[in-house]
C-alpha cells in the first residue's frame, strides 16, 4: 500500500530587513518556508500599496526600496497553497543637503 500526503499549510514569507524607519535606500530580500509541504514555488509583490495576487509583480531579487514605500507580498507553494497577503511598511528619511 502507498501513503498519499497532502500539503494544505500555506507557505510563509518574511521580508529582510523588516518595515522601519531608514536613514537610507534598503534593498529587501523576500525568503519563503514552506515547512514539511510541498516547497515554495514563487513570491508576488507590489510596492504601490494595493494587494499583491499571483498576478502581480513575480519577486526574483532583493527589492530596492529609495523612499517611503508600503511592500506587499504573498508566496504560493508548489501544492497551490497561498498565503494571506503580509505588509511592510518602510520609511526611509534622507539627510538634510
Amino acid at each position: 500500500s502507498d501513503t498519499i500526503g497532502l500539503d494544505t499549510l500555506r507557505p510563509t514569507t518574511t521580508a529582510a530587513p523588516a518595515g522601519g524607519t531608514y536613514a537610507g535606500a534598503q534593498s529587501v530580500v523576500l525568503s519563503c518556508g514552506d515547512g514539511s509541504g510541498s516547497g515554495c514555488d514563487a513570491i508576488f509583490y507590489t510596492i504601490d500599496g494595493s494587494t499583491p495576487t499571483v498576478a502581480s509583480t513575480l519577486y526574483d531579487g532583493p527589492i530596492s526600496i529609495s523612499a517611503s514605500t508600503v511592500l506587499k507580498f504573498l508566496a504560493r507553494d508548489g501544492a497551490g497553497n497561498v498565503e494571506s497577503v503580509r505588509t511592510q511598511n518602510y520609511t526611509i528619511t534622507l539627510p538634510a543637503p
